[in-house]
């Protein structure tokens, strides 16, 4: 009787130190959950912060495309629409141009920082062990 009254306790201590890790891991899950849901709130603003940018940018091409077609003076609406079209063309052209000079940084300091010199070349005559075994 006294044997099975020390494993009911041992078995109830037991027990309560699971429902106390279930509850620590629902903490944890809890706590995943929120911050899964704080980086969605953070993308969503991100994304809301670009678009509002791209709209101010794109009206303040507009704007310019139309003050330099209407300084021009075009005699025409074909003019007018040529000028438009150049201004366009040459806006798309630096875009074009400085999106690729971006890569080019990027992908030249990508190289400056993955070069290994951890392994010299075994060709090289000033290396000691490929004096060695020789």
């Amino acid at each position: 009787m006294e044997e099975d009254n020390k494993l009911k306790t041992e078995l109830e201590k037991v027990r309560s130190q699971i429902i106390k890790l279930q509850r620590k891991q629902l903490g944890q899950r809890d706590k995943i959950a929120f911050a899964h849901y704080r980086i969605s709130n953070l993308e969503q603003s991100i994304e809301d912060e670009n678009q509002s940018r791209t709209k101010q940018n794109q009206g303040r091409i507009f704007r310019s495309i139309e003050g330099n077609v209407t300084a021009s003076k075009p005699q025409t609406l074909e003019e007018a629409t040529n000028i438009s079209q150049r201004l366009m063309d040459q806006i798309i052209r630096h875009d074009s141009v400085q999106e690729t000079n971006n890569h080019k940084r990027k992908f030249e300091d990508r190289g400056n920082t993955t070069t290994n010199n951890n392994y010299p070349n075994e060709h090289n005559n000033n290396n000691p062990l490929f004096q060695q075994s020789q």
